[in-house]
């Protein structure tokens, strides 16, 4: 689950910046209702380690691993594609890093590139497809309570919008779209001394 956790909280981060994660979910095993928020830095850090020691773990033939092929439905159980998916999220992480830390980018880079022992995604065969749900067709889906619409109701903070369009970042014109909100919806808010609905 690491490989899906990195996947996502890459996901995540890029829409929200800074996350809980470390603390997060830890509530009814002793943790705190209030987690801190973790640094995205090191986050990709945190990552980034994840997903070595799942690619050591994936392509060690000591390693026993009973990985039912029925109970994976995007690889069928077979571990090397996992492996493979594991160093290829590595380069989402150097991506995300190129311009903040270039060498730390370009160390995982050549890591990658240079694991003989599984390579990266390549072609139809290793294709990895997640659904993110972007729509919501149920009203049972109790162990996340959001419907399964992950994207349904997402908005990006303002400290997000606003490094992604000071930095010219593409992503900001598909992933986000621009609310309805108006001059005169704004001064609707001003005139009833109200800040939010």
């Amino acid at each position: 689950l690491d490989v899906l956790c990195a996947y996502m909280g890459i996901y995540d981060s890029d829409f929200i910046g800074d996350i809980p994660f470390t603390e997060a979910a830890q509530a009814m095993h002793g943790g705190t209702l209030t987690p801190k928020y973790d640094r995205v830095k090191d986050l990709y850090t945190l990552w980034d380690a994840k997903l070595v020691e799942a690619i050591k773990t994936f392509t060690n033939p000591e390693v026993k691993q009973i990985f039912e092929a029925s109970q994976d439905a995007v690889y069928g159980g077979k571990v090397e594609k996992w492996a493979k998916l594991a160093n290829s999220v590595r380069l989402k992480i150097a991506a995300r890093l190129i311009s903040a830390d270039f060498a730390t980018a370009k160390a995982i880079v050549e890591d990658v590139v240079n694991n003989q022992t599984c390579g990266i995604l390549n072609g139809e065969e290793d294709d990895f497809l997640f659904n993110k749900a972007t729509y919501n067709s149920t009203n049972n889906d109790y162990a996340y309570h959001w419907n399964n619409g992950v994207l349904q109701s997402v908005a990006g903070s303002q400290s997000i919008i606003d490094l992604m369009i000071r930095n010219l970042d593409p992503r900001v014109r598909f992933i986000f779209q621009k609310n309805d909100w108006n001059s005169k919806v704004v001064q609707l808010f001003f005139d009833a001394k109200r800040q939010e609905d």
